[in-house]
């Protein structure tokens, strides 16, 4: 596939783009600054004098996929072509930039050499999505049919909550410039060019403090993206925003310090204020991009201001003008989006997002400097050697601290670097106020409001690199041994960086890859399946996107390829959609579709699998909910809905008629029972059906009905108990079991098709359901009226009687729901019993759930050991050590599991 080498050819057009005006740009400048702006910042100089273009644009004319875009791009890179006074100069500078960009975008770029892929299942998504509706429309549009077009449901987001929108316009402006329709196809390239710039404005800090030689300071800016820390985490995870923030915060600040300093020494201030004009510049892409961390940036030029008004009390009044010009230059720049930005930074300020993150403040520190990865990433180590990622870490502290000593030990120097360390002081103190005073608004056990720690500690991976670098950088300059040293050591961190995020790329795809069941290139079955939909679904005709659960993130890039027809689902799962779908078209069932894509129906008659989808027009006939007696009230999060009752409950259907007759049908249901040990019996009448069944509920489980037949009228499901109810806490109501997500599937749109169809009634009767005999090596057993679990400290297991049925073997499998105490924790399920000795590893990054592959086991006794060498951690108010929890595990018949 091509698509690696033309985005490599996309990222290094617009980095010799944004160079070029970046150069003409700092050409202006005071000479003592010239030539390392130049250099060092023309790249960001660039990015952010196209994305303020990008956003004025958006807004006002949009349609972004015009040649108007292209025009207005060339223009501007002509004109500074012809602004360019040393020709010469320029070329090297190109020819460097090329070898400096396959370096610094490592991280982005492997996954796509290796997989033609990057991961799409997280935010990256949402601002696919604003690029894609941004090449036929403006920003001020109004996306008017969401329920059946869920893709545009993140414009409406963004637009109803005036979230901040910068990135999504640069990442809107490179697609049209390239004239690409996809905005997956640049997205690697924009983001890549951020990586480039951020590594340059980090060397240009570094050269800026302390003088040291210029591969020294690139070899500290390459840190920064090719490292673990928070920047390189974005970069990857699809936190857009922040990546260019971070960017513009870098540049702006040192921009600022520049001025700063060149005021304190200039006789007249007037050299100067291009500078600061260009500081307001940047820092105005920062308030578009990314406000939320502007709002510390903000703080943290103030106050450096008064630093340098301090420090060179003689030029106060200069130091003023230098405020002044770059205040006023950003508040021009941004004009009217001011109140959108104070929007962006209210809502996110107000809703809890993210995760827990419950590190120590160690482990923070070692994720800001690189040296471990983030939450959701592995958390791994920068080497395999954890006892050397952990005393480089310790040894980093002291570091750190001696090149606080390197900036303020010279006047010229801590000017130009206050900014940073006012910046870190106001993070820091944010990290404090969040973990010591905000509670924790999170299930899982943590410190404080853990995900704003975490997100701070992102913030500072820039300056806390920077007074690492500074002290690198002095050492450098003391002696030839000293440059040396300090050479070999860099290079041994860009190098086990770079190993790293090689070892990454497969894990960090490896979701995507299999939702699509391509191991290279799975953006191309999407593009197949859209094939197939285009010729064959008109696009007024309705699509069922029959992919729930763990798929819905697939569901997700589906609505993105097939953003011009009609598709529905059961959104309930899904929080970037469910809320911006109205109720009515939330939950719409099955068949009100007129097509279908799925995993694992498939009708009868033969139809084309794409990959890992079934796409085939569904069948006539159906069933449809008429109402529900005896019960309590329904009740519903996210995932599902249910109700309880005290004795018994009714579900009434209407059957509509099926072109060929009587339909048949399964039912589906899961239960939890108020009392172990409840015997529940299911009653199915209907036009042609009178069958009972009997259902054992030990615990929270699933049942299957056996198929039956039944014809267009009234169909009843009751169910009923002799078991006396109970009530739980402070609940007022008797309860005897619920009743969850029940389905009357018709037979072909049962779970797992070709096993279905092929299977009678009696082998049905020959699955079996293990018992749980008892648990071993965790802590007893807690729960409440829907759950139980299982904490450990290290492992915990599970043991099953498994009986005897009439074939010798059956095809079972595990699954659970797990919590892991601390982000990240690696646990070894190993499944053992008469047959069956196999071994699987989850990664518990956050509470989940977890499917084992189905297995064969006879009867007999059957173990489920769940095991970590994670070391456990302890909770306040609590004096367990806690590794993870284990949630409703059960032991299942495979086809029913599905």
């Amino acid at each position: 596939m091509l698509w690696p080498y033309s985005s490599l050819l996309i990222l290094f057009a617009l980095v010799v783009s944004c160079a070029l005006v970046g150069r003409s740009l700092a050409q202006f400048l005071p000479f003592r600054c010239r030539g390392l702006a130049r250099f060092y910042l023309a790249p960001a100089l660039g990015v952010a004098f196209f994305l303020l273009i990008s956003v004025l644009y958006g807004w006002t004319v949009g349609h972004c996929a015009r040649w108007i875009v292209r025009g207005i791009h060339c223009g501007v890179v002509l004109t500074a072509l012809w602004l360019e006074r040393d020709r010469k100069s320029m070329m090297r500078y190109l020819g460097f930039l090329f070898l400096f960009s396959i370096v610094a975008t490592w991280p982005m770029f492997i996954q796509l050499w290796r997989f033609g892929a990057f991961q799409t299942f997280n935010d990256s998504y949402t601002y696919l999505a604003h690029a894609q509706w941004l090449q036929s429309h403006n920003f001020r549009e109004i996306p008017q049919a969401a329920d059946f077009h869920p893709l545009w449901s993140q414009v409406l987001l963004y637009q109803v909550h005036s979230l901040r929108m910068g990135a999504s316009f640069f990442l809107a402006w490179a697609q049209g410039v390239f004239g690409v329709s996809w905005s997956y196809e640049v997205y690697p390239a924009v983001m890549g060019l951020a990586a480039v710039a951020v590594a340059l404005g980090l060397a240009g800090a570094v050269a800026a403090v302390t003088r040291t030689r210029r591969s020294t300071a690139l070899l500290v800016g390459l840190s920064l993206p090719l490292t673990l820390n928070g920047f390189a985490f974005g970069m990857i995870a699809g936190f857009t925003p922040q990546t260019y923030g971070l960017v513009f915060a870098l540049v702006g600040l040192l921009l600022l310090g520049l001025a700063l300093e060149g005021c304190c020494r200039d006789r007249s201030p007037k050299r100067n204020f291009i500078t600061a004009g260009l500081a307001g510049m940047v820092l105005a892409a920062l308030i578009h991009t990314y406000p939320e961390n502007g709002a510390f940036v903000g703080v943290g030029c103030a106050t450096a201001c008064a630093f340098g008004w301090f420090r060179c009390r003689a030029k106060w009044f200069g130091i003023m003008q230098i405020a002044a010009i770059t205040v006023g230059s950003a508040v021009l720049l941004v004009n009217l989006q001011w109140v959108r930005a104070y929007h962006s930074v209210l809502m996110e300020s107000s809703v809890v997002t993210g995760w827990a993150v419950p590190w120590t403040i160690f482990e923070f520190w070692k994720h800001s400097i690189g040296w471990h990865s983030g939450s959701g990433d592995g958390f791994d180590g920068l080497t395999n050697w954890a006892w050397l990622d952990t005393s480089m870490s310790l040894l980093l502290i002291a570091v750190a601290i001696f090149g606080v000593f390197v900036i303020v030990r010279r006047r010229s120097s801590s000017v130009v670097a206050f900014p940073y360390l006012a910046v870190l002081g106001f993070l820091a103190a944010g990290f404090l106020y969040f973990r010591y005073i905000v509670p924790s608004p999170f299930a899982e056990p943590g410190i404080g409001m853990s995900w704003s720690e975490y997100k701070l500690s992102q913030h500072a991976s820039g300056p806390f690199l920077l007074v690492i670098g500074c002290a690198l950088g002095y050492w450098s300059r003391r002696s030839r041994w000293g440059f040396r040293l300090v050479t070999l050591w860099l290079a041994f961190i860009l190098v086990a960086g770079g190993y790293m995020n090689y070892v990454k790329a497969n894990d960090r795809t490896h979701s995507l890859r299999e939702a699509t069941g391509s191991d290279k290139n799975p953006f191309l079955s999407y593009l197949a399946l859209r094939q197939a939909v285009f010729q064959n679904i008109k696009p007024s005709k309705l699509i069922y996107l029959d992919l729930l659960g763990p798929q819905n993130k697939s569901r997700e890039m589906m609505t993105y390829f097939l953003n011009e027809w009609r598709v529905s689902s059961d959104w309930t799962d899904d929080g970037y959609i469910a809320s911006w779908v109205s109720p009515p078209n939330r939950t719409l069932p099955i068949t009100s579709a007129d097509w279908i894509v799925s995993t694992y129906m498939k009708p009868r008659e033969k139809v084309d699998r794409l990959l890992p989808w079934y796409v085939f027009q569904r069948p006539q006939g159906g069933v449809q909910l008429r109402n529900v007696e005896r019960g309590y009230s329904r009740e519903n999060d996210a995932d599902s809905w249910w109700h309880w009752t005290n004795k018994e409950i009714v579900f009434t259907y209407d059957v509509l008629a099926a072109g060929s007759g009587p339909t048949r049908m399964k039912l589906l249901t899961q239960y939890t029972p108020a009392n172990a040990d409840t015997t529940v019996t299911c009653h199915i009448v209907g036009q042609g059906v009178d069958r009972t069944e009997t259902i054992m509920m030990h615990g929270p489980g699933k049942f299957q009905s056996q198929p039956f037949t039944v014809g267009p009228g009234a169909l009843t499901i009751h169910f009923s108990t002799e078991r006396p109810p109970q009530k739980f806490g402070s609940d007022p109501r008797l309860m005897a079991f619920l009743i969850r997500n029940l389905e009357l599937l018709p037979d072909w749109a049962l779970a797992n098709g070709e096993q279905s169809n092929s299977k009678s009634e009696d082998e049905a009767d020959e699955q079996i359901v293990p018992q749980l005999r008892n648990v071993e090596q965790g802590y007893d057993r807690e729960g409440d009226a829907t759950n139980w679990w299982h904490w450990t400290r290290k492992e915990i297991l599970f043991v099953f009687d498994v009986p005897a049925a009439k074939n010798s073997q059956s095809q079972i499998m595990v699954q659970t729901q797990y919590t892991p105490a601390k982000g990240d924790v690696k646990v070894t399920c190993r499944i053992i019993g008469n047959g069956v000795d196999r071994t699987e590893t989850i990664l518990m990054h956050a509470p989940g759930v977890f499917e084992s592959q189905p297995f064969s086991a006879g009867p007999g006794r059957l173990t489920i050991h769940f095991s970590t060498d994670d070391p456990p951690i302890k909770y306040p108010h609590d004096p367990r050590s806690l590794i993870f929890l284990i949630k409703n595990l059960q032991v299942m018949p495979a086809f029913r599991a599905r």
